[in-house]
């Protein structure tokens, strides 16, 4: 048998629960997974870098352990990618120095771009807005895979949704 409530108020605190949790666990890890991708896709993909190693997976923009789940308000997830810039970069001829976005959030620069943003200010791949984060938004948009994720996460918890 089913569970029971002993009113539409308690029926409804039950369901925003539910909601609640499928969202800081099924849904974010979804999102995650799309906004590794866009990296991947919009930054990543679109120059080589011949100064500094990229840290992708490894600590880096893409790397789904940086991006943190931010609940604020009933029903409200947001996903935000908490990446610091490396505190070092070398330089063309191998001399190392120290990055002037060192402990600076990377997303706001890259997401922005700008000469002003960047240590190597010259290269035009770098100073280019990368709008990964309005390529997740599109991609979610596109392939509604958050949705299928919020109804397979409330039907593990009892709450089928055709």
């Amino acid at each position: 048998m089913g569970k029971s409530f002993k009113n539409t108020a308690a029926l409804f605190k039950y369901i925003q629960k539910q909601i609640n949790e499928t969202l800081e666990d099924d849904v974010a890890k979804e999102v995650k997974q799309v906004e590794h991708d866009a990296v991947e896709k919009v930054v990543y993909d679109s120059y080589t870098p011949n100064v500094y190693d990229r840290r992708r997976d490894d600590g880096g923009l893409s790397d789904i352990n940086n991006m943190k789940n931010n609940k604020v308000a009933e029903g409200v997830l947001i996903i935000s990618n908490e990446t610091k810039a490396h505190p070092t970069k070398t330089n063309a001829s191998g001399k190392v120095y120290k990055s002037k976005n060192k402990g600076k959030k990377l997303t706001p620069i890259i997401v922005e771009g700008g000469a002003d943003n960047y240590d190597f200010p010259r290269n035009r791949a770098y100073i280019e807005s990368r709008d990964f984060i309005q390529e997740t938004k599109d991609m979610l948009e596109q392939d509604g895979k958050h949705w299928t994720a919020l109804k397979i996460g409330l039907l593990k918890r009892g709450i089928k949704i055709d």
